[in-house]
């Protein structure tokens, strides 16, 4: 198998080109992965998605299934070890979500950080993290967890400096 090509048409696509936001960081990680920080909601909403053109699971590359294994475990456990450190609670889950919303779209995943402190949001199960029900508006946050670009970049920039150097692309 080859390596996937970049589709101009598709956002994660460009977004993996650098041509539409998420501007700020992204890891390159190997396997042909990318890990940036979600441009809404709250901090710890983060997506991991292919850098080429991928648009179901079973279109990746052998290389690129295992490295997804990899890459979400060393993710989780650098969180649950790092998250105290940044945000002074426990890591209480990570939820790994994917959509695939519509036939073509490219593949990527969400994983939602569930600090301690969200506990007291209801339903949390019912996807509020990423806007059903409006969570993601800011003032239903803590101040600590509020979505600002810089907080952002640095929480991706931490990971980065955390994970196992064999998870990082050489240009990373």
């Amino acid at each position: 198998m080859t390596k996937h090509k970049y589709d101009p048409f598709c956002c994660s696509c460009r977004v993996a080109q650098g041509v539409l936001k998420p501007k700020r960081q992204k890891l390159k990680l190997k396997g042909e992965w990318l890990l940036c920080h979600n441009d809404r909601g709250y901090l710890g909403h983060l997506v991991l998605q292919t850098e080429g053109h991928v648009s179901a699971f079973n279109e990746l590359l052998p290389s690129q299934k295992r490295w997804l294994g990899k890459h979400l475990s060393a993710i989780e456990m650098v969180m649950r070890r790092k998250w105290p450190e940044w945000f002074a609670e426990e890591l209480v889950h990570l939820y790994v979500v994917a959509f695939s919303e519509a036939p073509g779209w490219h593949l990527h995943l969400h994983l939602f950080a569930r600090p301690k402190s969200f506990e007291s949001f209801d339903n949390w199960g019912r996807h509020k993290a990423w806007g059903i029900g409006g969570i993601d508006k800011d003032s239903q946050f803590p101040d600590l967890y509020k979505f600002d670009e810089d907080r952002a970049d640095t929480l991706v920039l931490a990971l980065r400096d955390s994970l196992p150097p064999d998870c990082l692309a050489p240009d990373c």
